[in-house]
């Protein structure tokens, strides 16, 4: 196994790609008073091997700021479900987590103007909330900075485990740190 996350081309707000989807809230029919852009992170785990991977689970499991354990199981996109078979020389992807900034937003997403006031106050205290509101999720404050470790498992095969930087107080940004097991494709061309 290994992780593939694409550093550059996941953290363009301006492009949704398979790792990173981001949506600008804008109010129905009014001035936007508070841009408000939600950001959805998926990290990939590929099968590397010619047999089907059974039972893979992506856990993230610390976080430094403050640092202590966490154990967040992560759901996989395709599913929703927290354990999937990853098919030979095949990726699957789990929720990351999802924040909120005033970044421009490859898409758009309309609401009353009262719910995006309730969610810019929400978002001025907890820009991000790591793993999945089903899977049971942690909030982050804004800092920038944030050292996540995760790990994939899977039946009959050695678990994998990398670390992730994540920032928030401006700007959401997701970054897999450089390591053997993680694979960062190119961002693709204009």
């Amino acid at each position: 196994m290994r992780f593939v996350y694409p550093n550059r081309a996941a953290n363009l707000a301006s492009k949704s790609t398979l790792y990173h989807e981001s949506y600008m809230w804008v109010p129905d029919g009014e001035a936007i008073k508070t841009p408000i852009t939600s950001h959805i992170y998926y990290v990939g785990v590929e099968n590397l091997t010619d047999r089907t991977l059974r039972n893979v689970r992506l856990v993230l499991e610390s976080v430094s700021i403050p640092p202590h354990p966490i154990d967040i199981q992560c759901r996989a996109k395709r599913t929703g479900q927290s354990v999937i078979d990853i098919q030979p020389k095949s990726t699957e992807l789990f929720f990351f987590g999802e924040g909120y900034d005033a970044e421009d937003g490859a898409g758009i997403i309309i609401r009353q103007q009262p719910e995006l006031e309730k969610m810019a106050e929400f978002v001025s205290v907890t820009p991000f909330n790591l793993g999945s509101s089903i899977g049971g999720s942690i909030p982050l404050l804004k800092n920038d900075g944030y050292v996540i470790g995760f790990s994939a498992y899977a039946d009959d095969t050695v678990s994998i485990s990398a670390e992730a930087v994540l920032s928030t107080r401006e700007r959401i940004e997701l970054r897999l740190m450089e390591s053997p097991i993680v694979f960062q494709p190119d961002a693709p061309s204009d």
